[in-house]
């Protein structure tokens, strides 16, 4: 008797580390799967520059951004930006944005802002 559960525990263990290699191998085989799905999804996008921003630090076209030096005021003409500012207080700006008109500036501040623009 002794012999007969000795063979089943045997067959009992052969049969468990079968199933466990089994699903080992049914484990990596996925990640496996995986891991080369998320390796075309990188070389893919290496391909087509989706990540070449990622290492510059200047913009993708090589040039440098400017911000402009001139602006459009509806009602008033272009004008040189720097100048605007350094005639005007931050407060006279926003009053001559919102009505689009010089009416709203000193006589003063008039005086200075008619230097800045550029073309009516």
């Amino acid at each position: 008797m002794a012999s007969k559960k000795d063979s089943l525990i045997e067959n009992v263990q052969h049969l468990s580390r079968r199933m466990l290699v089994s699903l080992a191998a049914i484990f990596f085989i996925i990640w496996i799967v995986i891991g080369v799905f998320v390796l075309f999804i990188i070389f893919q996008g290496l391909r087509s520059g989706a990540f070449s921003g990622l290492g510059s630090q200047s913009p993708a076209s090589g040039q440098e951004v400017q911000a402009p030096t001139e602006t459009e005021l509806p009602g008033i003409g272009k004008v040189n930006i720097e100048c605007v500012q350094g005639a005007l207080s931050p407060e006279s700006i926003q009053k001559l944005l919102e009505n689009n008109d010089v009416k709203v500036l000193t006589a003063e501040e008039k005086q200075k802002f008619d230097a800045c623009i550029v073309k009516n």
